[in-house]
């Protein structure tokens, strides 16, 4: 947790987010299951199935249409 919270702030703000965004971010990226990418939470709360997980990790990574 003591690195965590850091990366998740400092990634989040390189995404552009806002100070709000980002303290969203913390406290849901802190939560047992959270997936984050670059800052971002992408799923949180109960397990995901490894499929579901892929997914949405892939479409936070995919280029903007």
């Amino acid at each position: 947790m003591i690195w965590l919270v850091p990366a998740i702030w400092r990634d989040a703000r390189n995404r552009g987010m806002s100070p709000a965004m980002v303290w969203q971010q913390v406290r849901q990226g802190v939560a047992q299951n959270a997936i984050i990418v670059d800052g971002k939470v992408v799923l949180t709360g109960t397990v995901p199935h490894p499929d579901e997980a892929l997914a949405a990790v892939r479409a936070d990574l995919a280029p903007a249409a």
